[in-house]
């Protein structure tokens, strides 16, 4: 290259580059990091920059893109995949849009569209025998997507999210700070891999979601959500061992919600619904947490519904109360403790993101509360924390800014009604520095709040006996279902008609979630039984049920009778009465049904319950349970109890002989955690007094009790 023409494109280059700053700075994006990071894929960006010029609006998106390109990453992407994938989609999409394209929304569920899908799917099933899908190629390295992605990827997304924002009936309402947050990202949430653009996945998915005649949200739903599942039902191979992108939705590695949410997000976007996902740091009772879809809708109202579900966008996502609600956004927030923590400040890992936003105000009624703060640190956070049954037995719920000079913490969106841990780290260790509270609305001043210790403060006995029965409370929904079951009845018959029936008993008092009995005085013999559920309520409901005879009368198919519950030291000292329970002859059928298959966790669901024995019996007893999570004491399980002091501490680990559990010489007026080390996750804190185990949330808290 000649000296002159060498100077020309140095010159060139550099004003190239200056004038994309000055351009990208003049809409308020820096892209001097994303170049940095780019190394030698830095020319792709710079290439796409100078396509868009002279198009204020697409360059702007560019700078957008580009700018907060750098926030985000992937550890795990797939290098190859079998390509008998892609070719067995398009021959299978293709014979799904031929039988379902003519039809109405209304119409997808009709009995000729289920029937023409389920031949095919069966068609399939036979065709897939023997076919083996390749596992993919994964390249497991940290991948900056600046580093990697095309121009040529970038231009294709940016013209189809254009595209679809112009000409999409949900999306046209759309500023434009909100159509780059909600349809301009390739992805949507900041470390999940990601494989196709909007171009890509607008090909694939429109030709079905735009045959929806509603043109609102449900309809598109509606669709995306028939064609899934019934593309599923086609796809009838072993998950893979990975996540491949798009077809993560037929036959990728098993999928849960976020991965769920994320190509949902991502399908749907580039199609023209502005979406986010959004998950729950964790829920007040139960264990986990769950990602979900959040839709803005033309009144700037952000309606919330799980993808691939019959529920569309008028349920609530989160299947119980939650903690704070957190938005996975493109953009970094300025906000998010990722920036406003100091340069040395440990913080926690769902929070150390700079792309998030604590939306929890648009669920719950939420509070700005202040604390005081003496403790000795640099750090400009703290949190509060909150119980979740994990190892450590609890997790952050949100953020507040320390303000060193008031000696105060100020939390933004903190919760009523939820127990707090404060803390904050010191190095690597967490500092719990008050004790627990939860936030009630004061009464008696209009836009207050009074902060509650817990547990309450007492003066009785430091140490002493407490007696529990069970690791976590009776769940509302199981009492409900207990009361529905009153009037249930119980007959006896000696034709299989039941037109000679008698009647046994009446359930006038609802159910507890144990086995107890029910005293049958009439005294002659049957040769069938009969529970027939309320008129009010077609559901038995019942968990475990034996009908008891004693054990001096003869009948050729019985088993010994389930004992009762002891559920404190007084029934210690009851006699035990010896009873059979009648059973059918076929056992096997008989024990295949969910009242007789001696397991508390699954019920009968169908209306009336039927037993046939061989010849007549006189039943002295019914002994049963209605549905429940059995959460109560277990015999022969092994627990841990722990109580708080700044951490969870183990006081003792027993296992159980009875249906309750008596700890000695423990400490008094803590809050105290029982683990049952055998089953089950469900378990809550919970406080003694007066002889009772009260818990949280249901005990205390939300009744508001002191």
């Amino acid at each position: 290259m000649s000296p002159r023409l060498y100077n020309l494109t140095v010159h060139s280059l550099i004003y190239t580059i200056i004038l994309i700053n000055y351009n990208c700075q003049s809409t308020s994006y820096d892209l001097n990091d994303s170049f940095a990071l780019a190394g030698n894929n830095r020319i792709m960006l710079e290439k796409v920059l100078n396509h868009y010029k002279g198009e204020t609006k697409k360059y702007k998106a560019a700078c957008f893109l580009l700018s907060n390109m750098r926030w985000h990453y992937t550890t795990v992407q797939v290098s190859s995949m079998d390509t008998a994938i892609i070719t067995y989609h398009q021959k299978y999409d293709s014979l799904y849009y031929t039988i379902i394209k003519d039809y109405k929304d209304e119409q997808l569920e009709d009995s000729t569209i289920r029937y023409q899908l389920q031949e095919l799917s069966y068609k399939a099933f036979k065709q897939n025998e023997g076919i083996i899908i390749k596992a993919p190629k994964l390249s497991s390295s940290f991948v900056w997507d600046v580093e990697h992605l095309s121009a040529d990827f970038i231009i294709q997304h940016i013209d189809n999210a254009f595209e679809v924002w112009q000409k999409g009936p949900l999306c046209r309402h759309l500023s434009f700070n909100e159509f780059c947050e909600c349809i301009l990202p390739y992805r949507s949430i900041q470390t999940i891999s990601f494989f196709e653009n909007g171009r890509f996945l607008n090909k694939l998915m429109f030709k079905h979601l735009e045959k929806t005649n509603h043109k609102k949200l449900s309809g598109y739903l509606k669709h995306y959500h028939h064609y899934v599942s019934s593309m599923q039902s086609f796809f009838s191979f072993p998950p893979l061992n990975s996540h491949i992108g798009f077809y993560d939705l037929f036959v990728g590695q098993d999928v849960d919600c976020i991965n769920t949410a994320n190509n949902a997000c991502n399908i749907l976007r580039a199609c023209g619904i502005p979406l986010m996902v959004n998950f729950n740091t964790a829920y007040k009772e139960l264990k986990g947490r769950h990602y979900f879809c959040s839709f803005l809708d033309n009144n700037k109202k952000w309606r919330h519904f799980n993808p691939q579900t019959n529920c569309l966008d008028t349920i609530e996502p989160l299947q119980g109360e939650s903690l704070n609600i957190i938005r996975n956004t493109y953009a970094a927030q300025s906000d998010s403790p990722y920036f406003t923590k100091s340069s040395n400040e440990l913080v926690p890992t769902d929070f150390d993101s700079p792309c998030i936003k604590d939306v929890t105000s648009s669920y719950y009624e939420t509070v700005k509360i202040e604390l005081p703060f003496e403790e000795e640190s640099d750090n400009n956070l703290a949190y509060l924390y909150a119980f979740n049954n994990n190892p450590s037995g609890i997790l952050p719920g949100c953020w507040g800014k320390i303000d060193h000079e008031r000696n105060k913490i100020e939390y933004i969106n903190a919760m009523y009604n939820t127990l707090y841990f404060p803390a904050f780290f010191r190095g690597n260790e967490i500092v719990y520095f008050s004790s627990p509270f939860y936030i009630q609305k004061d009464s008696l001043r209009a836009g207050r709040y009074k902060i509650i210790p817990f547990p309450p403060i007492s003066s009785s006995q430091s140490t002493g006996d407490i007696i529990v029965s069970r690791k976590y409370p009776r769940k509302r929904k199981m009492i409900d279902i207990a009361k529905k079951m009153i009037g249930g009845k119980f007959y006896g018959a000696n034709r299989d008609d039941f037109s000679d029936s008698v009647l046994l008993y009446t359930i006038s008092h609802a159910p507890q979630p144990y086995l107890q009995d029910f005293k049958i005085s009439e005294s002659r013999s049957f040769k069938y039984f009969k529970y027939a559920s309320p008129v009010t309520n077609r559901r038995s409901n019942i968990s475990w049920l034996e009908f008891l005879i004693d054990s001096t009368f003869h009948y050729p198919y019985t088993e010994p009778a389930s004992p009762l519950p002891i559920m404190n030291d007084a029934d210690t000292l009851c006699p035990y009465k010896q009873q059979l329970q009648v059973i059918e002859k076929n056992i096997y059928d008989f024990k295949s049904q969910r009242m007789f298959d001696q397991n508390m966790q699954t019920a009968s669901s169908q209306p009336d319950i039927y037993l046939h024995l061989e010849s007549p019996v006189r039943v002295k007893t019914i002994r049963m349970a209605p549905l429940n999570a059995e959460n109560s004491i277990i015999p022969g399980n092994r627990y841990k109890l722990l109580y708080w002091d700044n951490r969870w501490i183990e006081i003792d680990t027993i296992t159980a002989k009875y249906n309750y559990l008596k700890f000695k010489n423990i400490p008094l007026n803590k809050i105290y955690w029982l683990k049952n080390l055998a089953q089950g996750i469900e378990e809550l804190p919970f406080i003694y007094r007066n002889g009772k185990q009260l818990f949280i949330y249901h005990d205390i808290i939300t009744n508001n009790q002191q």
